[in-house]
């Protein structure tokens, strides 16, 4: 009889121990799975000591941006402080002298190479912002979401909530949004002008960005269009996840070159 239970409880533990390590490896899988969806979308790479080494030579130098899916991965200038016809090395600039975090900020760069009405993805002979045209498609917006911006000793990432296209009237018309109703009044304007809606609240409390550069999609008659990317500041405790991106009902409309 006791050999027969020897027998009974060794043919339970060879049961068991098969079940117990498909156990354990299931549960590893799930808290693999679990943990890879709690991945943050975008991880910020600092450019805070690429800023402050340039600076040491090149004084013009006050801050860095880096725009996820492109080799957007440049200093920023101080226009007022530099002709930017003489620099000998690829750069974005802004106009109005800070060297802090502004309530919205304006980055500008030369677009030279990708004109047409039928821009280039990522052409890696591209470079300061001719990569920007990118995000006209829709396969590359929806999968390239977030800004980052040294500014101040500071990097600061921001979510992209619209892509649109502006004329040198708007941008006058916009260019002081001191006024907390005038800032709603913009962010509006862009959000219903955008070739995207993306699922990304934003209101007059957030900092912003702008993302400017010249295109000739309609023609060498509009050479006053300027094609932008705007983000708005991720906020506290906000993850930087991938979110919801569809294309506007004017989508089609404007790249098919009938909205001017």
């Amino acid at each position: 009889m006791k050999t027969n239970k020897r027998k009974s409880k060794s043919k339970h533990w060879r049961i068991l121990i098969p079940i117990g390590i498909l156990l354990i490896l299931i549960v590893g899988i799930l808290v693999f799975c679990v943990s890879k969806n709690k991945t943050t979308y975008y991880q910020v790479d600092s450019r805070i000591e690429n800023v402050e080494t340039m600076h040491q030579d090149y004084e013009e130098v006050v801050g860095w941006l880096k725009v996820q899916g492109t080799n957007i991965d440049y200093p920023i200038i101080d226009f007022s402080t530099v002709s930017i016809d003489n620099l000998e090395y690829d750069f974005v600039w802004k106009n109005d002298g800070s060297t802090e975090l502004q309530d919205k900020d304006t980055i500008i760069g030369h677009n030279i190479l990708n004109v047409s009405k039928d821009p280039l993805i990522t052409n890696p002979n591209h470079v300061r912002f001719e990569q920007l045209m990118s995000f006209i498609y829709y396969d590359f917006a929806k999968d390239n979401e977030y800004i980052q911006y040294t500014i101040g000793g500071q990097d600061y990432l921001y979510k992209i909530y619209a892509v649109t296209f502006s004329n040198t009237d708007e941008e006058y018309e916009y260019e002081d949004l001191s006024d907390k109703e005038k800032k709603e009044e913009y962010i509006k304007h862009v959000q219903e002008n955008s070739l995207f809606d993306y699922d990304v609240d934003v209101n007059a409390d957030d900092h912003l960005i702008s993302l400017v550069t010249c295109t000739r999609m309609f023609g060498a008659d509009h050479t006053d269009v300027k094609f932008k990317v705007e983000g708005r500041l991720i906020r506290k405790n906000e993850k930087a996840d991938q979110y919801d991106v569809k294309t506007s009902e004017d989508y089609d409309e404007i790249l098919g070159g009938s909205l001017l």
